[in-house]
């Protein structure tokens, strides 16, 4: 089964926080059996922004942000782009009541390639796991 991650996931990987371990160990179990990742494009603009912000915040200097860009750079995701996942994340956001359609653009690329979605995000869990039982939440039990 593919996987697809979300930002708030993929930051964990880059940046040390709170499951940043448990996220570590997922991403190298699917590198040992050569899981496909994949993720919607928008994914190499929010962790630029996330990290971004993360400077503009005074939690990070310039220098590590472009350095934990590097690193996320490297890392294998498969970017997923075209018009009938743009208009399908804009009918998911509808439907869980999300006011924008970024982070359903990640349901919609694991729905359209049959993926389990993982997420760090809470309230994108909350919204919508009982919708897209494919979605998993890093840290859950």
């Amino acid at each position: 089964m593919p996987i697809c991650v979300d930002a708030s996931f993929v930051v964990k990987l880059v940046v040390p926080e709170s499951d940043s371990a448990a996220a570590d160990a997922l991403w190298r179990a699917w590198a040992q059996v050569d899981e496909w990742v994949l993720a919607p494009v928008l994914i190499d603009y929010e962790v630029a922004s996330i990290l971004r912000l993360r400077v503009f915040r005074r939690e990070s200097e310039p220098d590590v942000c472009a350095r934990r860009l590097k690193d996320y750079g490297v890392l294998q995701i498969d970017k997923e782009h075209d018009d009938l996942i743009v208009a399908r994340a804009v009918e998911i956001a509808n439907e869980v009541g999300q006011p924008r359609a970024y982070d359903s653009a990640y349901i919609a690329v694991a729905e359209r390639y049959d993926a389990e979605l993982w997420t760090a995000d809470r309230r994108l869990w909350n919204s919508a796991h009982t919708r897209f039982p494919f979605m998993r939440l890093l840290g859950a039990s």
